[in-house]
């Protein structure tokens, strides 16, 4: 039952973010939460259940680019390694997009 209910948890975490990094790839920082939660098929409250706010969950929609592209590891935790994450591979979202 557990197992279940983690799979469900980490499929509804993947959900939002493939959702949230398509809005922000398409309409830039500025999207709203609804929306976010609206193109993943959740509700605005489950997103606020895995991710405390937008800063949030964008900068982990920044740090799984940037993983994906190749930048990975235990230096993206700070925002100013995020920002030189971002300048260094041309834009994370900008190349994965």
């Amino acid at each position: 039952m557990t197992t279940h209910r983690s799979s469900r948890k980490e499929q509804k975490r993947q959900q939002i973010l493939t959702a949230a990094m398509e809005m922000f790839c398409k309409q830039g920082y500025g999207i709203s939460m609804d929306a976010i939660a609206e193109h993943a098929n959740v509700s605005k409250q489950t997103v606020y259940a895995h991710f405390s706010s937008k800063d949030q969950l964008f900068e982990t929609c920044i740090i799984e680019k940037c993983v994906t592209a190749g930048w990975g590891g235990t230096y993206l935790m700070t925002p100013v390694s995020l920002i030189l994450c971002c300048e260094n591979t041309a834009g994370c979202f900008k190349t994965c997009c």
